[in-house]
């Protein structure tokens, strides 16, 4: 049962870009059970997972399987407040925002890779391409920028 401030959402099942015969799938594997923190950062709310959430990066039979902690707070996408009416922070893009703030800020992997499974994500969700071109150049200049 869900309290005010809480949110439960689940994602589809989806394929990525390099599919080859059904055998290439990513997925996310849980729903994503969120409690708003009462904080922010710079208008940005902040959320704190209930349970742990996974997401399975099948490009390529990585085999790689990303899971983001019960307790790991996020506050979805860093963008510009400037922007916010085309690329609002918790967007359709949400639940893959959740998990490269997660390989970003564990440095589990490379930040180049951690970009990667984001866009792999953004593409499962179905994002329309326009907005994953431009979040994704965004998330690939900033990095650039701060040479990380």
């Amino acid at each position: 049962m869900l309290t005010s401030g809480q949110s439960r959402e689940r994602p589809r099942k989806c394929s990525t870009i390099t599919q080859s015969k059904g055998a290439d799938m990513s997925k996310f594997l849980d729903k994503l059970i969120l409690e708003d923190t009462g904080t922010s950062t710079h208008g940005r709310a902040k959320f704190k997972l209930l349970d742990s959430f996974r997401y399975e990066v099948g490009c390529r039979h990585t085999g790689m399987i990303v899971i983001v902690p019960q307790g790991y707070v996020t506050d979805f996408a860093t963008i510009p407040r400037l922007f916010w009416r085309i690329l609002p922070p918790a967007g359709a893009y949400r639940f893959a925002t959740v998990i490269h703030d997660y390989l970003c800020s564990s440095k589990l992997v490379s930040r180049q890779v951690a970009d990667a499974v984001f866009l792999d994500a953004m593409v499962c969700l179905g994002v329309p391409w326009w907005k994953r071109t431009l979040v994704y150049s965004g998330v690939r200049t900033y990095a650039h920028i701060m040479r990380i």
